[in-house]
């Protein structure tokens, strides 16, 4: 192929044409072809699907208002859905109710407090969209199976990691 592919290459170069571009552009095309055919072949991502988008917008939402206590209402009212399609649209894209998935990111938003803040648990809890400070740890320790302040005490601490 490559051979074949010289040989016309070679004759446009030796009595070029008006078409002899085209040609030059062609073998190029060829070529590249060829190379990539060599290459182990990746999957595209799928484009995100409209719940997929919808999901995504609602937490990010609900990631930025957790001191507001915003309820499924909220922010279905927010991505433009009703509460009802939004739930579904979480099961549908992340196998989980709306409730489930607030409640991780507020879990993992006093994560961030506690490894990079001294707050105190009070603080925290309302940062992050809990009623009190035991509610707080009774969520956490369900979660991570031990108590906030048990989790910051045992961070590690030395050379590159900073605690602020």
């Amino acid at each position: 192929m490559l051979v074949d592919l010289a040989k016309r290459i070679y004759r446009e170069r030796e009595q070029p044409t008006t078409l002899s571009t085209l040609a030059y552009q062609s073998a190029l095309l060829e070529l590249s072809l060829l190379v990539l055919r060599k290459l182990p072949q990746m999957k595209q991502p799928l484009p995100p699907s409209p719940a997929e988008k919808v999901v995504d917008a609602a937490c990010s939402w609900y990631a930025t208002r957790l001191a507001e206590r915003p309820s499924v209402r909220d922010v279905a009212r927010e991505v433009h859905v009703s509460p009802s399609t939004l739930r579904r649209m979480f099961q549908e894209v992340r196998r989980q109710t709306p409730l489930k998935v607030f409640s991780r990111l507020r879990l993992e938003a006093s994560m961030q407090l506690l490894a990079e803040s001294n707050l105190k648990l009070e603080d925290v809890a309302n940062a992050c969209g809990y009623s009190c400070a035991s509610d707080f740890c009774r969520s956490f320790h369900a979660e991570m199976k031990r108590t906030p302040a048990a989790w910051r005490r045992d961070l590690p601490t030395g050379p590159g990691y900073v605690r602020r």
